[in-house]
């Protein structure tokens, strides 16, 4: 999905580095779900699972982030 890669490309440009090893632990298992729900997740179509709430909620503040 287009949308996935823009949002996700520009969390990863923003904010990747400042990441420590739990939260890289947590963007993985985030990245290893269905297409479907991390669009559903980060465009407010469904709420996340509690271990990615957190993460959701950063990447949607880099998706309206100038870059």
């Amino acid at each position: 999905m287009l949308e996935l890669d823009a949002w996700l490309g520009g969390f990863l440009e923003a904010d990747f580095h400042g990441l420590d090893a739990r939260d890289r632990a947590v963007l993985s298992r985030f990245l290893d779900r269905e297409d479907p729900d991390l669009y559903a997740w980060l465009s407010g179509g469904a709420a996340p699972p509690a271990e990615f709430q957190a993460l959701v909620e950063t990447i949607k503040q880099c998706m309206v982030r100038p870059r």
